[in-house]
């Protein structure tokens, strides 16, 4: 037996081209089904905005560099992920100059939000790699092969993957953390240490909670200090990976200290964020722990079930328990970090993937190598993971590539409702449906100067939440609302909601209903959160009985806008709107 103090052996890169051949073709799959559909609902001639509610957040920086202002002004998340968006926009946009033209926003917004996504397919195909290497380090060259290869393909991974969000970003550097943990606790050295420090420093640039995975090397040091007790240095390297920590995010998010007044009060608007929750969606979701547990098990089909069994096997063999302690703490954690806010968004698991990644391939190599009779069962079940979660890959590549439901729905509202009729929404025009108005940016954007500019109404609209009252008092013509508006408040039995949508099939007639074709969706009765649904929205048309007769009107041409604002168009805008 060995003891998890002694010195264990380094793993070495595996001698033969073949196998990183083997790695390549790996890669080549990751960057196929993420680059496929990675258009989705980008901005087009009919919404300003793209139907991902936080990608804008991610153009923060290119909008202020492109204004020769190196500070974001925008603090909810380190600086990190909207510097690379921001400098890369610039490199393959043009220069300053070129950039800030307001003609030229609206392409310019498409450009942008496209090459956020493309950082983001960047950093998942580096953070393929990188799980590769840790599995490697832990277990050898065969169960990293095979770690990358769930990575590549887990539903979940490759979905956000899609998107120009902070959270794939933050994954890299959290699952390189890891990978230099694993590092120093099998060679402590100051080397080590100052990697493990810069991952952890980027991890919190690209978004604050990634400064948990500190967690990674203090618990390296801490299941190496007995062995290395007569070391002098070994009490430095915590020196050092603070340091280099602390100095990896001050050069990646500098103005998060020169601009502190205006970060502390983003950050404290987060953390009061996590602590409340979102209403409806909380009250739907009560448990954290089992919200989390239960979209990862789904969202890598199966995967997260079979990495408890790997981190069994792993605490098991005393060659393999020290770096599993590392990844195994780490992933507690987290879990108990996300699964204590009040917020319920599946984005918050990505930094578990590549672990469950890692976990899931050594269960079944490591099980046969103590219970031989279940050999056969590891294997299949192995199986089984792989090829759920690549059908369901390509589900959602499928989908992704149709058209989008909200720009068709916008067609059919345009046949219809009359030109000045009144349509009725919940929310305001947002990512949740039909752009309604050109500048679909929700509440806070629509209210900005510079996009009220944009503003171009399909047709005269005003949102009257979930108050019947207000739909009795209003009767507008027609009402049109997606899944991310009621349902929720329909899970959890809301009067009011119950209320609104018995005075619709009363009052109303239900003309259009597309059924959402997100992948996964239902199995086993799942219900998936909102970020998973994003690209795949349920939206509901309902036309008064009284004009349904003549409701139809040839008056497609309407609803496209123009490319710029002038006074004649703002003109126009007021006399339609709400």
């Amino acid at each position: 037996m060995q003891d998890i103090n002694a010195q264990p052996e380094m793993r070495t890169l595996p001698a033969h081209r073949s196998s990183w051949s083997a790695i390549i073709v790996i890669l080549v799959i990751a960057a196929t089904i993420r680059f496929i559909g990675l258009r989705w609902g980008l901005p087009n001639e009919l919404h300003l905005f793209s139907y991902h509610p936080d990608e804008f957040h991610s153009l923060r920086g290119a909008l202020a560099l492109a204004c020769g202002d190196l500070n974001p002004h925008f603090f909810n998340y380190g600086s990190l992920y909207l510097y690379l968006v921001g400098f890369a926009s610039l490199f393959f946009a043009g220069g300053p100059g070129a950039l800030i033209t307001v003609e030229r926003l609206p392409a310019l917004l498409q450009q942008w939000t496209l090459i956020g996504r493309e950082v983001t397919l960047i950093a998942a195909l580096l953070t393929v790699l990188t799980v590769y290497f840790l599995a490697r380090e832990i277990a050898g060259h065969r169960q990293g092969l095979i770690a990358a290869g769930l990575c590549a393909i887990f539903p979940i991974h490759v979905l956000h993957s899609h998107y120009a969000t902070v959270d794939v970003t933050q994954a890299l550097f959290t699952t390189l953390a890891l990978f230099f943990a694993v590092r120093a606790y099998r060679a402590p050295s100051r080397r080590n240490y100052i990697l493990a420090g810069l991952a952890v420093g980027l991890a919190a640039s690209a978004k604050y909670s990634g400064a948990v995975a500190i967690a990674a090397p203090l618990t390296a040091f801490l299941l190496t200090l007995p062995r290395d007790s007569k070391d002098r240095l070994s009490t430095v390297y915590l020196l050092w990976l603070l340091v280099s920590a602390a100095g990896a995010f001050a050069t990646t998010s500098p103005y998060t200290f020169l601009d502190w007044q205006h970060a502390q009060k983003d950050i404290l608007y987060e953390i009061q964020h996590m602590r409340v929750g979102e209403g409806p969606a909380l009250a739907a979701d009560p448990n954290g722990y089992w919200f989390h547990l239960v979209n990862l098990a789904m969202t890598t089909t199966g995967g997260a079930i079979l990495a408890l069994f790997g981190g069994w096997a792993f605490l098991r063999d005393d060659r393999y328990r020290g770096p599993a302690l590392i990844i195994i703490i780490f992933a507690i954690i987290w879990l108990v970090m996300i699964g204590q806010s009040g917020v319920r968004y599946m984005r918050y698991e990505i930094p578990l993937v590549p672990l469950v990644a890692v976990l899931a391939a050594a269960a079944p190599l490591l099980l046969w190598r103590t219970l031989p009779e279940i050999k056969l069962i590891g294997v299949l079940a192995l199986m089984v993971v792989f090829g759920a979660s690549a059908y369901h890959s390509y589900l959602l590549d499928r989908e992704l590539i149709r058209p989008d439901s909200r720009d068709h729905m916008l067609w059919l509202i345009a046949e219809y409702v009359p030109m000045h009729e009144t349509v009725a929404t919940i929310w305001e025009p947002w990512f949740h449906g039909p752009p309604l108005d050109y500048v679909n940016g929700g509440t806070v954007l629509r209210q900005n100067p510079l996009w009220q500019t944009f503003s171009r109404d399909a047709r005269p609209h005003l949102a009257l939440g979930l108050n019947p009252e207000a739909l009795r008092e209003a009767k507008p013509w027609a009402v049109i609302y997606s899944n991310f508006e009621i349902r929720d408040s329909l899970r959890i039995g809301e009067k009011s909601a119950q209320e609104f949508v018995q005075l619709l099939a009363e009052d109303y007639r239900k003309v259009v209903s597309e059924a959402s074709r997100a992948p996964l969706y239902g199995w086993c009765g799942w219900q998936p959160p909102q970020d998973w649904l994003y690209p795949f929205p349920q939206l509901t048309l309902w036309v008064s009985k009284q004009g349904v007769a003549n409701a139809r009107t040839p008056a497609v041409e309407a609803i496209r806008p123009k490319p710029g604002p002038s006074s004649e168009d703002s003109d126009n805008e007021t006399d339609t709107a709400q």
